[in-house]
């Protein structure tokens, strides 16, 4: 039986976490690209499951991002900021004015779902400030 040495064992683990920081600094990318559009804003502020079971906000995911709680990468770090940026220096006023949620066939689903700008950036501020959002920025 072979055993592989403690070297490879060793590149292997760097491999994976070169990999891992890379996965997410790719998936961070395609949020901060998402993340201009309001209605992407507004389900940052909901409540998502994780594989474990527990509740948190999506934006607290964001800022774990960028405190280097998931992984500590610079690069994967700038990337959760240009997603945090986006949310909270998006512009009041808006075109179009109100944000509504549509189907994937395009149809509009309720009209007490939309939201008028303000409310909407209000809602994200407070939900970066309520995850210690302020402190993550002032540490990165």
């Amino acid at each position: 039986m072979y055993w592989p040495s403690a070297a490879s064992n060793l590149s292997a683990l760097s491999q994976a976490k070169l990999l891992l920081a890379e996965t997410v600094r790719s998936a961070l990318d395609v949020l901060a690209i998402c993340s201009v559009m309001p209605q992407v804003q507004q389900l940052l502020c909901e409540r998502v499951e994780l594989p474990d079971d527990s509740v948190t906000v999506g934006i607290n995911i964001i800022l774990g991002a960028a405190e280097g709680e998931i992984v500590a990468d610079a690069d994967v770090q700038r990337s959760a900021l240009m997603v945090l940026i986006n949310c909270v220096c998006a512009p009041i006023l808006r075109v179009g004015g109100t944000v509504g949620r549509f189907s994937v066939a395009g149809t509009s689903k309720k009209k007490t779902s939309y939201r008028s700008s303000e409310e909407l950036i209000s809602k994200m501020w407070e939900s970066v400030r309520s995850n210690n959002g302020i402190m993550v920025c002032n540490i990165t």
